[in-house]
């Protein structure tokens, strides 16, 4: 099956102690095992970094925390797509 990420199961898959983290990493763990084939936007990959940077943690994910865990944990297992603005618009209308 094919599976477009967003940032919230992106995040949601990287943070244990985040609420959706069983659901957001069975669909994680499907995709780096090849049961399914995942899709993410560049864009995604930007929020990802910003927002696991930003969450009210103790102690805060680290910069180079965040990036290790996106260029290893997502990357690797999923296909980056670029999203041009007719896609966010085609999106938007549907």
């Amino acid at each position: 099956m094919k599976v477009f990420l967003d940032t919230s199961v992106l995040v949601a898959g990287s943070v244990q102690s985040h609420p959706h983290y069983p659901q957001a990493i069975l669909a994680l763990q499907r995709i780096a095992s090849a049961q399914d084939r995942g899709f993410i936007s560049m864009h995604s990959l930007a929020e990802t970094y910003s927002t696991l940077t930003r969450l009210p943690l103790r102690p805060r994910i680290h910069p180079s925390e965040a990036a290790c865990i996106i260029e290893a944990g997502i990357i690797p297992h999923d296909e980056v797509v670029p999203l041009e603005k007719a896609d966010y618009v085609e999106t938007i209308r549907h």
